[in-house]
C-alpha cells in the first residue's frame, strides 16, 4: 500500500512538467469510449514512458483511474 503511494506521489511530481497543465480525462479521452489509449495520450502530450509508467495493467488503455494518479493531491 505505501509502495502505491510514493508511486503514485512521484507520478505527480515527475509527470507534471509533462503537460503544461494537466488536462482533464474526459478531454484526452476524445472517442469518448471510457479509456484513454496511448494514440489519444500522446495527441495530448503525454509522453510514451509516462503512459506506460500509468498503464498499471498493461491493456495499452488507461482508465480513469490510471489517468488520475496524476491529479491526485493537486486542488
Amino acid at each position: 500500500m505505501i509502495k502505491k503511494g510514493v508511486t503514485g506521489l512521484l507520478l505527480v511530481f515527475f509527470a507534471v512538467p509533462a503537460f503544461a497543465s494537466i488536462p482533464d480525462f474526459t478531454e484526452i479521452d476524445t472517442d469518448k469510449d471510457g479509456a484513454v489509449s496511448r494514440r489519444e495520450a500522446t495527441a495530448a502530450g503525454m509522453s510514451e514512458q509516462l503512459f506506460a509508467r500509468l498503464d498499471r495493467d498493461s491493456d495499452q488503455k488507461l482508465s480513469a483511474d490510471e489517468y488520475n494518479v496524476l491529479t491526485k493531491g493537486q486542488s
